[in-house]
C-alpha cells in the first residue's frame, strides 16, 4: 500500500507542500481555463491608466473616485466602475510645429495624456492645415484614448485649421466621457485665432471651451507669419467697410475682438437665462508684465 506523505507541521495533510502528481491534475490547458472578464477595456491606454490609479490611494483617490473593482480597504467602501464619476484635467500644448514623420516624441507625449487624466486637450500652433486635421486626430486618439473606432466612444474634435504650413492652428479634443455632451458645431474665429466649443450641462448650464493662440510678431515679420496674414485679414476687412485708420495692430485687434466675444457671450447667457462658464485656455502672446495696456484689458 502506498504511503502519502504530509507535512505534520501543518497539522493535517492536505496543508503541506502540493506533490507533483497533484500538480498535475490541478493544470489545466489553455482552452480549459476561463477568461477572466474586466469591466475595464485595459487594451485602451485610459483603462490601462484608471487601473494604475486604483493602487495610489493617496493619489488615486482624490483624482478619481468609483473607477476599480472591489473593496477599498483604506476608505473602507466599496468601489465599482462608473464613466458619470470620472475627474481630469484640462492641457494645452504649444507644438511649435507637428515635427518629423515619426513622431515618437509626438507619441510619447499623446500617450501620457491617458496617464495624466486628461479629459480636454487644446493643441496650439500644430501647423496642420484643413486636409490635414483628420491625421491629427487619428495620431492623438490612438495613443490618448486607444483608437477606439465606436463613435460615441471616439474624441470630439473642434478645430481651426492653420492657415499655411509655417505658422498657427488650433484644435480642441475632447474625451468621449464629455464629448457626448459637446456641441457639434463648434465657431471659429474668422482669422483662425481661436476656436470654441460648447459642454451642454444639465439645469441649463453651459461650458464653454476655448482655445486660443494670439499674433506675434511685428511689422518685420515674415510674409507668411501670422502678424502679416492678420495685417492682410485687417486692411481688407477696412477696405470693404470703407473705413480708415492707423496701421493695423494685430495684438491689439486680438486683444479687442476676443474681449467683444467674451463679452457677447455673456449677453447671449443672460437672455436666455443660462448659467454660463467660460474656460479660456492657449498661447495669447501677451506679456502681463511690458504689454501693460493690453493687460489691463
Amino acid at each position: 500500500m502506498e504511503k502519502e506523505c504530509f507535512d505534520s507541521t501543518k497539522g493535517y495533510p492536505g496543508e503541506g507542500p502540493d506533490t507533483n502528481k497533484d500538480k498535475s491534475k490541478k493544470t489545466k490547458s489553455k482552452r480549459q481555463r476561463k477568461p477572466q472578464t474586466k469591466k475595464l477595456n485595459l487594451h485602451t491606454l485610459w483603462g490601462y491608466a484608471m487601473e494604475t490609479w486604483k493602487n495610489l490611494p493617496q493619489l488615486g483617490h482624490r483624482a478619481i473616485t468609483n473607477m476599480y473593482d472591489g473593496d477599498d480597504l483604506f476608505y473602507k467602501q466599496e468601489q465599482t466602475n462608473n464613466w458619470a464619476n470620472i475627474e481630469g484635467g484640462l492641457y494645452h500644448i504649444n507644438m511649435a510645429g507637428w515635427g518629423d514623420t515619426a513622431g515618437m516624441q509626438r507619441k510619447a507625449l499623446f500617450n501620457n495624456l491617458a496617464h495624466n487624466r486628461a479629459l480636454v486637450v487644446i493643441l496650439i500652433d500644430h501647423q496642420r492645415m484643413e486636409d490635414q486635421v483628420a491625421a491629427l486626430e487619428y495620431e492623438v486618439e490612438s495613443e490618448w484614448v486607444g483608437g477606439n473606432t465606436n463613435m460615441t466612444e471616439k474624441v470630439r474634435w473642434a478645430h481651426s485649421p492653420a492657415r499655411n504650413n509655417r505658422i498657427g492652428g488650433i484644435s480642441i479634443g475632447i474625451h468621449p466621457v464629455l464629448g457626448r455632451y459637446a456641441t457639434t458645431k463648434p465657431r471659429v474665429d474668422k482669422w483662425g485665432r481661436w476656436v470654441e466649443v460648447d459642454i451642454v450641462c444639465k439645469n441649463n448650464t453651459i461650458t464653454t471651451i476655448i482655445g486660443t493662440y494670439g499674433p506675434t510678431g511685428g511689422s518685420n515679420s515674415g510674409e507668411q507669419s501670422m502678424w502679416k496674414y492678420q495685417e492682410r485679414m485687417i486692411r481688407a476687412e477696412r477696405k470693404q467697410k470703407g473705413e480708415q485708420g492707423k496701421d493695423p495692430n494685430p495684438k491689439e485687434q486680438y486683444i479687442n475682438d476676443i474681449d467683444q466675444m467674451l463679452k457677447q457671450k455673456q449677453q447671449e447667457a443672460a437672455d436666455v437665462n443660462a448659467d454660463q462658464h467660460v474656460i479660456l485656455a492657449g498661447d495669447m502672446n501677451v506679456n502681463w508684465t511690458s504689454d501693460k495696456t493690453i493687460a489691463k484689458k
